[in-house]
């Protein structure tokens, strides 16, 4: 059990990094030349089940700070937004 995929990451976090201007255009191409690859592999293949826990906007955010994660709290609300 995982509360993330390699999906989630390359087609919601990294396309998200890389439209803000976190990833150089380069980078970016460079993210999914290697997850590409990592998709050929034994463990790069998609889970059996993925299960997608919908909650509205602010919920999440009450979420985020009831868990009390200090790398949560520190991400600005907009970018929460941004890959809700």
């Amino acid at each position: 059990i995982v509360d993330g995929t390699i999906e989630e990451d390359a087609l919601i976090f990294a396309r998200v990094l890389s439209e803000e201007g976190w990833m150089t255009p380069e980078e970016y191409r460079l993210y999914f030349r290697i997850y590409s690859m990592f998709q050929k592999t034994p463990g790069g293949l998609p889970p059996d089940l993925v299960i997608h826990l919908d909650v509205q906007f602010e919920t999440a955010l009450n979420r985020i700070a009831h868990r009390g994660r200090s790398n949560e709290q520190a991400v600005d609300k907009q970018y929460w937004h941004t890959i809700y």
